[in-house]
Order: C-alpha cells, then sequence, then structure tokens
C-alpha cells in the first residue's frame, strides 16, 4: 500500500507532505485532522482553541477510531506538547501510529508510527 500526507499548500497550491509504503496484508484504518481546510474551528472553553499544529495522523483498527483520535491529537497535542503522545495509548483504543507536524513544518510521532510509516518512506 503507498499512501500520501499532505499538511500545507506550497506557493503554487500544491500539497506538500510526505508519501509512505506500508506491507501488504495488514488491516489498518488512517485519521487525518488539521487546519489547512478548515482552518482553526475547534473551540475551547467557549473561544477559538489555537492550535500550534498543522495537522495530526493516526493509525488504528478502525476508521472511527482513527479519526477520533486523529482531532484528540490535533487538539491535545496543541494543549500539551510532545508528552500527549503518550497519553492517548493509556485509553485502550487499539492505536498504531501517532505524528503531528507543528507549525514550523517538525514532525513529532510515536514508536510505532516511525517502524509502520517512515522506515518504509518511499523516495520523491
Amino acid at each position: 500500500w503507498e499512501i500520501s500526507w499532505a499538511w500545507s499548500r506550497d506557493a503554487e497550491g500544491d500539497w506538500q507532505g510526505q508519501e509512505y509504503r506500508l506491507p501488504a496484508g495488514r488491516p489498518i484504518a488512517i485519521g487525518v485532522s488539521g487546519t489547512v481546510e478548515k482552518g482553526q474551528h475547534f473551540l475551547h472553553e467557549g473561544a477559538a482553541l489555537q492550535v500550534t499544529i498543522q495537522s495530526a495522523f493516526c493509525s488504528a483498527g478502525s476508521a472511527a477510531e482513527a479519526d477520533a483520535l486523529s482531532t484528540a491529537l490535533l487538539v491535545g497535542a496543541s494543549r500539551e506538547g510532545e508528552k500527549f503522545l503518550t497519553k492517548i495509548p493509556e485509553s485502550g483504543i487499539s492505536v498504531r501510529g501517532l505524528a503531528y507536524v507543528d507549525l514550523m513544518n517538525q514532525m513529532v510521532y510515536n514508536q510505532t508510527f516511525n517502524s509502520l510509516f517512515l522506515r518504509r518512506r518511499t523516495e520523491t
């Protein structure tokens, strides 16, 4: 399987991100949440939450889990930073890979994301 994760657009409007290659035979659901399409629309205590992340990526056992957890990661890591990556696995949900890209284009990820995605990255 080949997948792409894009989190911003360049000056010409083309998507920027990374491509990955996954081994076949293992079902995986992927959820991505970010601000590039809809902007900063999350509310916290009645006011807009100032997110510090462009995009959050989660792979999990189901599409519902992956989608919900990518949003949780976007909001949680905006509030708590990198330490939030260690909190989600404690929830009991089948999380496989977590990653986010901050406003400075720095990628932060857990070990599972590193094993499944970064090591199988295609060259573009």
